[in-house]
């Protein structure tokens, strides 16, 4: 277990982590711990144009501290020199270092923090079978001089323990209403990921995450025979557009839709505690779904479903994994048509998954 110990230190602690969306959802529990542990928000240090609209709109967050690279030599760029600036002005508050990466701790030494105020998760080894979030909660917990039983983590995670403001529930209100989609039963379906956008065809051998278009069009017409009254939403990030336009005029259906060149973070969050269901590959907007309340039915390949399934405590999660272990494409529609009925079964029974 880690052997930094904060417990006698009131400050308000600085956590250090570069992830994906994904990443930073699953970072969230603990930030809420660290926040109610010390009675004051956390500084965030980061990266990605998508923590900012995710972190900031969270009461256990205070500033959001971004580098534009952490990879690129540091004379060279300027967002690490501030950030080292920064961390020295900080000294003597606790530093969680959520990286194993040395360059991360190569900040620390360089912004001269005191060894005994600083965390790094590479002096902490990866446990078997165990979950990232439940990882982040365990360090977290015993930093602070307290244990942890993996029982807690239910306790610790509230319904819809994704935070988001009346803002962002009034604007996706309004563009449902510009839609003409406000009354319908929404099913939303994230089709890419990071990986998708990569160089390269979206159907190349290295994109794992990649689940045939004629299965989507398959599944989304079945989708549509099961609720005739449903709108389809294609999600994504304004990169996933074209993809994502490609797949719903598969369907040739209007109510089959991509709205992934007008779906910013906030408005899919609020859209998620709207929907009835969501189809996803792997990806960070399906850990917001979990998050979110949103019953969910995900694609995995290649990734441990024990260490990175989305995480639910208030909505059922079916995860659906490929024969192959590496390749989602393997996975076929029944296989999604099956878990989709069970999902709705355990939604209408009121029955949880975690």
């Amino acid at each position: 277990m880690p052997v930094t110990d904060f417990s006698s230190n009131s400050a308000a602690p600085i956590v250090m982590r570069f992830g994906a969306f994904g990443d930073m959802i699953m970072l969230l529990p603990m930030l809420r711990f660290l926040a109610r542990q010390t009675a004051q928000p956390v500084d965030l240090i980061s990266s990605g144009g998508w923590t900012a609209p995710l972190m900031q709109a969270q009461s256990a967050v205070n500033e959001v501290r971004l580098l534009t690279s952490r990879k690129a030599p540091y004379w060279t760029n300027s967002s690490q020199r501030d950030m080292v600036q920064w961390l020295r002005s900080q000294r003597g508050r606790p530093v969680l270092l959520c990286e194993t990466d040395e360059k991360s701790r190569w900040f620390a030494r360089k912004a001269g923090l005191p060894p005994e105020t600083v965390f790094w998760a590479g002096d902490e080894p990866m446990r078997a079978g165990e979950h990232w979030i439940e990882r982040w909660l365990r360090i977290a917990h015993h930093c602070y001089g307290q244990t942890f039983e993996q029982t807690e983590v239910r306790a610790e995670l509230s319904k819809a323990w994704l935070e988001i403001g009346a803002d962002a529930q009034a604007d996706c209100a309004r563009w449902l209403q510009r839609k003409g989609w406000s009354e319908r039963p929404l099913i939303l379906i994230q089709a890419g990921s990071k990986r998708t956008m990569r160089r390269g065809s979206v159907d190349r051998r290295s994109n794992v995450k990649f689940w045939p278009q004629e299965h989507w069009v398959d599944f989304g017409q079945k989708l549509l025979a099961r609720h005739p009254d449903a709108q389809l939403i294609f999600c994504g990030s304004p990169q996933e557009a074209e993809y994502a336009a490609g797949l719903a005029a598969g369907l040739d259906d209007p109510r089959a839709e991509s709205v992934a060149d007008d779906l910013p973070i906030p408005r899919l969050l609020a859209l998620q505690t709207r929907a009835l269901a969501m189809l996803s590959v792997d990806t960070g907007p399906a850990h917001a779904a979990a998050a979110m309340g949103c019953p969910l039915v995900v694609l995995f390949g290649a990734m441990q479903p024990a260490l990175w399934r989305p995480y639910a405590v208030n909505a059922p999660v079916e995860v659906v994994r490929a024969d192959d272990p590496v390749d989602v494409r393997s996975i076929r529609p029944a296989q999604v048509e099956a878990a989709w009925t069970r999902l709705l079964d355990a939604a209408d029974s009121g029955r949880l998954l975690a």
